[in-house]
């Protein structure tokens, strides 16, 4: 296609593939944004639940350390162990 060819012999695409690009650059983005927001959603839960479980797992030891050690501690002094 050269410039200097008249208006009307340009080719020109029919309308239905531009109803169908519009259609799959829509489908595309709305699949783009529903999978971000999946995404973040996701990655925000996650994190919630290691954070809950980080503290559930690490409060026992800091505030009673005697009571996770004290068999270990009783058979070594008994010579159980």
């Amino acid at each position: 296609m050269t410039h200097t060819q008249p208006v009307k012999q340009r080719r020109r695409f029919p309308l239905h593939i531009h109803i169908t690009t519009l259609f799959l650059v829509l489908t595309l983005l709305v699949g783009g944004i529903i999978a971000g927001v999946g995404f973040k959603l996701s990655r925000d839960m996650l994190e919630a639940t290691a954070t809950g479980a980080d503290r559930r797992g690490g409060h026992p030891t800091v505030f009673d350390p005697g009571g996770r050690l004290s068999p270990l501690i009783f058979g070594v002094i008994d010579g159980t162990c």
